[in-house]
């Protein structure tokens, strides 16, 4: 007996998405800003829990951002991708391997933002450079961090490579990393460190100098892989 094709049903994190799409194709978020997290998920009849979910991986695609206090709002276009099935990089990979990729696609962004970043892109990596210095919370300063490294991204000039950049600094809200970033950021002297490693980035964009820049940045991904896992650092690619 051939039985008819059935196309699967969507998941309950899909339903949520597509009805995100439709409240955002109808003008139903002025100025791209969301709702709080409770009257949002009564709004799009699902859990908290599943609307969580969802916004991890629209915040992993850059699609969103959340900050304390100003809550989370649309920063880009819906992407067409949402409509396929994505890999769940956070199930599929464990940490380590996600530095790894990181490793491997970061210092070329670096490189390629020194040939093409603006005067304009110098100035927002700074904010976040001295936004990072001042910031007193653990959490503060890691939005910093992240919104560093997006920024950096978006400032290369190319497409795919800050979309997938995105989509690594998105994963980073995994409950899985949370013990790994407390570990790290709560140790003495580990923050500043990062932060000076920032301001040495932006001075070799600012220098136009992409070799400087590809080396930094592997330099500070491997100082933040020795902090989080030890042994032996990466070689180069």
């Amino acid at each position: 007996m051939i039985r008819p094709n059935v196309l699967p049903r969507p998941t309950a994190v899909e339903v949520v998405l597509r009805r995100l799409e439709q409240l955002v194709a109808e003008g139903k978020l002025p100025e791209g800003r969301l709702p709080p997290e409770r009257e949002l998920a009564a709004q799009l009849q699902t859990s908290r829990a599943t609307l969580r979910e969802a916004l991890r991986l629209l915040r992993s695609l850059g699609v969103v951002e959340s900050a304390p206090r100003r809550g989370t709002r649309l920063v880009n276009p819906w992407p067409l991708p949402l409509q396929l099935a994505l890999p769940d990089l956070p199930r599929l990979a464990n940490p380590a391997e996600i530095l790894e990729a990181r490793l491997a696609l970061e210092p070329v962004l670096a490189a390629l933002a020194a040939v093409r970043s603006s005067p304009t892109d110098w100035q927002r990596l700074e904010e976040c450079v001295e936004a990072g210095r001042r910031s007193k919370s653990l959490t503060a300063f890691e939005q910093e961090d992240r919104e560093f490294h997006v920024r950096l991204a978006q400032s290369a000039g190319n497409h795919p490579l800050a979309f997938f950049s995105a989509l690594l600094q998105g994963i980073r809200d995994e409950a899985t990393w949370g013990e790994l970033k407390r570990k790290d950021l709560g140790s003495p002297g580990h923050r500043e460190a990062y932060v000076e490693d920032h301001a040495a980035i932006l001075g070799a964009l600012r220098a136009r100098d992409p070799e400087s820049a590809r080396e930094r940045m592997r330099a500070h991904l491997l100082r933040v892989q020795r902090n989080l896992f030890g042994g032996t650092p990466i070689k180069p690619l």
